[in-house]
C-alpha cells in the first residue's frame, strides 16, 4: 500500500515552509460540475486545508478526546504523504461533482504576505463511509490513496496497527463540538421554515460523541492527489518565477512508483503573444562601450571611399527639431528620425561588430556599429567652407610650439578628461547604465512605481475626502439626535411634574 520513505515530493517542504509562513490562508477548491443541460461548469469555494494525510496535529481538546474515546488514542504515527486533505458534508455538491467529473480537482493558495501562489492539480477521493470497504467507493478511495502512502523510516512493524476507520476519526475529531454538530444539520438548502424529516437533525448542536451517528454519516475526508504542482513567485517584480512540478509513473521492479518532472517557466503574461519559429530564445545583443566623437570620428574617416572626405557625402533631410531652429542637423541617419539618443545602423557587415555609445558634448548619441555614417559625426557642411572642428584645429598653434606662459590660464584638459565631461549634466551619485537594457529595464521599474505611487495616493486623498464628508453627516446627525433626546427629556419631565400635580 506504501511507497518507500524516501521518495518525497520536491516541492513538498517548500509549500509547507510557505504555509507555516502566513497563519490564517485560504485554500480554494475548484471542481466541474453540469447545469441541467449537461453542460460542464467551474465550481469554486474556499475550504480549510487540513494538512497532509494523515499527518494532522491535532489541538489539545482534539486529542483528549481521541485519548478518552478511540483506542490507544488513535493511529500510530508511521505513514506520511505529499496529499493534501480538506473535510465535507456528503450532502454537499462536491462529492457528486467529483463522482462525475472522474474525480478532477484543482486547489489553490494566495499566500499575499509572501506574494505567492501555489496550485495543486489531480484526483480527489473521500474516505469516511460507517460501510466501510463494502461501499464501492470507498474501497476505490483507500486504494488510491494507499498508493501516496510512504512508510516512515523504522516504523514497517507500527504500520500493522495503523486503520482507515481511526484515520477518518482523527480528522472528526479536529473539529470543534459546535463544528461537529454542522453535520447534523438540514440538508443544505432546506428552507428553515421547513420542519426536517429527521427529528434528531437540529440548527446549533454540539457533538462531544467523536463516533456520533448521524454526524458520521455526513462527514467525509477528501484526500488531493497531486499529479501536477505550479508554484508562481511574485515577491520580486523585475524577476517574476514560476515552477511545474509534474508527477511520471514509472515502472521500476513491476512496482508503480511515481517521480516529479520540474520545469522553470516564465509566468504565463509575460510569454511572447505570438509562438516563436525557433524553441531557442534570441540572445541580447553585447553590451555597448563608451567612446569619445573624436574616436567615432576617426573611425568613419577611414571608411569613406576613395577621393570622398566626411563633408562631401550624400546630404541628408535634416529633422523637423533641427529644421525648425534652422540649424545644421547630425541627427540622421539614413530616413530615421531620432531624438536624444539617436540609433544608427550600418550595413549588414557591420552587424556583428560590438556596438559602441558615442558621447558628445551637446548631447548622447548611441551607435549600434562603430563604423556609422560620417554624416551622423561630421554633419552636412557646405562645399568650400571650413568645419568649426576645421577652424579650431586651425588656430590651435603648432604640434611643437609651447603655449604663452599665463598663469591664469586653464591647464589643457587631456583626451580622457573631455571624454568624461560629458557627463557634467548626470547627478552627482547617479551612475550611468553601461547596459542600454538595464539602464531600459531599471527606467522602467521606477516609471511603473512611480505611477503606482500616484495612484495609491490619489486613491487615499480620494478616501479621506470621503472619510470627511461621512464625519460631517455623522456629526449632524449627532446633532440631531441630541436634539431630539433634549425634547424627549422635556417631555418626560413635564409628564412627571403633571403626575406630582395629581393631573
Amino acid at each position: 500500500m506504501a511507497t518507500p520513505s524516501n521518495s518525497r515530493a520536491p516541492w513538498r517542504d517548500l509549500l509547507t515552509s510557505h504555509l507555516n509562513q502566513t497563519p490564517g490562508y485560504d485554500f480554494t477548491i475548484a471542481t466541474v460540475g453540469y447545469d441541467p443541460q449537461g453542460r460542464p461548469v467551474p465550481r469554486v469555494r474556499t475550504c480549510g486545508c487540513r494538512g497532509f494525510f494523515p499527518e494532522l496535529k491535532l489541538h489539545p481538546s482534539g486529542q483528549k478526546d481521541m485519548e478518552q474515546q478511540v483506542e490507544d488514542g488513535g493511529n500510530p504515527a508511521c505513514y506520511e504523504s505529499d496529499m493534501l486533505t480538506f473535510t465535507t458534508d456528503t450532502r454537499m455538491e462536491k462529492l457528486p461533482q467529483l463522482d462525475s467529473s472522474g474525480h478532477a480537482v484543482e486547489g489553490m493558495f494566495w499566500l499575499k504576505d509572501l506574494m505567492v501562489q501555489w496550485r495543486i492539480k489531480g484526483r480527489a477521493f473521500a474516505i469516511g463511509s460507517p460501510i466501510g470497504t463494502k461501499h464501492d467507493g470507498e474501497k476505490v478511495s483507500r486504494e488510491e490513496i494507499g498508493n501516496g502512502l510512504r512508510v516512515k523510516g523504522g516504523l514497517d512493524g507500527d504500520a500493522e496497527k495503523w486503520t482507515w476507520e481511526r484515520a477518518v476519526t482523527k480528522y472528526f475529531a479536529n473539529h470543534s463540538p459546535a463544528m461537529r454538530g454542522s453535520f447534523k444539520t438540514p440538508s443544505p438548502g432546506q428552507p428553515r421554515s421547513q420542519a426536517p424529516s429527521n427529528p434528531a437533525l437540529g440548527v446549533g448542536q454540539k457533538v462531544t460523541d467523536l463516533h456520533d451517528p448521524i454526524a458520521r454519516e455526513h462527514f467525509r475526508v477528501v484526500v488531493i492527489v497531486p499529479e501536477e504542482v505550479e508554484y508562481l513567485d511574485l515577491s520580486d517584480e523585475a524577476n517574476l518565477k514560476r515552477w511545474r512540478w509534474t508527477l511520471a509513473e514509472l515502472a521500476e521492479n513491476n512496482e508503480p512508483t511515481y517521480k516529479y518532472l520540474v520545469h522553470s517557466l516564465l509566468p504565463s503574461f509575460l510569454l511572447p503573444l505570438t509562438p516563436s519559429s525557433s524553441s531557442v530564445p534570441p540572445s541580447l545583443p553585447p553590451s555597448p562601450r563608451l567612446v569619445s566623437k573624436n574616436e567615432m570620428r576617426k573611425n568613419t574617416a577611414g571608411e569613406s571611399g576613395p577621393g570622398e572626405s566626411a563633408g562631401r557625402q550624400r546630404a541628408r533631410t535634416a529633422c523637423p527639431p533641427c529644421r525648425a531652429k534652422k540649424k545644421r542637423c547630425t541627427h540622421q541617419a539614413g530616413e530615421e528620425e531620432m531624438s536624444l539618443a539617436h540609433l544608427a545602423l550600418d550595413d549588414e557587415s557591420e552587424m556583428g561588430k560590438e556596438p559602441t555609445i558615442t558621447v558628445s558634448d551637446k548631447d548622447t548619441q548611441l551607435a549600434a556599429a562603430p563604423a556609422a555614417p560620417a554624416a551622423i559625426v561630421a554633419g552636412r557642411r557646405r562645399r568650400g567652407r571650413k568645419s568649426a572642428a576645421a577652424k579650431k584645429a586651425a588656430a590651435a598653434p603648432p604640434s611643437g610650439a609651447l603655449p604663452p606662459a599665463d598663469a591664469s590660464a586653464p591647464a589643457p584638459a587631456s583626451p580622457a578628461a573631455a571624454t568624461t565631461t560629458s557627463f557634467a549634466s548626470v547627478p552627482e551619485g547617479v551612475a550611468h547604465p553601461d547596459d542600454n537594457v538595464d539602464g531600459s529595464i531599471a527606467l522602467s521599474i521606477h516609471t511603473v512605481m512611480a505611477r503606482r505611487l500616484r495612484a495609491k495616493m490619489n486613491e487615499a486623498q480620494d478616501k479621506l475626502q470621503l472619510a470627511q464628508e461621512r464625519l460631517q453627516v455623522a456629526q449632524e446627525a449627532m446633532d440631531e439626535t441630541i436634539a431630539v433626546a433634549n425634547e424627549v427629556q422635556g417631555i418626560v419631565h413635564q409628564w412627571a411634574e403633571a403626575w406630582k400635580k395629581g393631573l
